[in-house]
């Protein structure tokens, strides 16, 4: 009988969970269906988390066939538009207050961690400020610090680890190298590695 309950109230969190991804965000079609999935409940209510702090609604588009595993923050003015056939591996966190545009059949490796907002200013002083407002605002999202947009093109390879950072362009058909920090613009057709991020060849 416990056992029995035990499963009925985990698969209610699970169902409810899912209702409130699909009312934050509009996917497209066959979102996270794959023989990999093979209990799709389980693997949404797992290993997708979409927290939308912008109070806006409509931030997050998910096009067709996109099979994920992430954790996504929106804050302030984040909006996130994904295109088709992406495949994000385990692992990976999106937090986004800006925009960020993710073109059609994208691959991540796990681990990769995209984050748009500098969050913190340079200057000593304004970092002091920020904390004496940590009892009232509960957290600090200063995206108006720094960091941009986040443009990633069609058919990109995103490696294992990858942290890309805001205000860059990732071209189409390019690759990162495992554990890259990529802090500037990505040619298209390229294989760029290290940190920061250079192009080490053309495909």
């Amino acid at each position: 009988m416990i056992l029995k309950l035990r499963k009925y109230l985990t698969y209610y969190k699970a169902k409810k969970h899912i209702e409130k991804l699909y009312n934050i965000a509009d996917i497209g079609d066959n979102f996270c269906t794959s023989p990999m999935y093979s209990n799709r409940m389980f693997h949404l209510y797992h290993y997708v988390k979409i927290k939308n702090n912008s109070k806006k609604n409509n931030t997050i588009t998910i096009g067709d066939n996109c099979n994920i595993s992430c954790t996504i923050n929106i804050n302030q003015e984040g909006k996130i538009k994904i295109g088709n056939y992406l495949y994000m591996n385990s692992g990976c966190i999106l937090n986004i207050s800006n925009n960020l545009i993710i073109g059609n059949n994208v691959l991540f490796g796990p681990n990769v961690k995209i984050w748009d907002s500098s969050n913190h200013p340079l200057e000593a002083t304004q970092r002091y400020n920020q904390t004496l407002l940590i009892p009232k605002q509960k957290s600090l999202n200063s995206f108006h610090i720094g960091g941009g947009d986040i443009v990633i093109k069609d058919n990109v390879w995103i490696g294992m680890d990858v942290l890309i950072l805001g205000n860059v362009t990732i071209g189409k058909n390019a690759v990162i190298a495992a554990r890259s920090v990529v802090t500037k613009n990505v040619e298209a057709n390229c294989l760029y590695a290290g940190i920061p991020a250079k192009k080490v060849k053309k495909i």
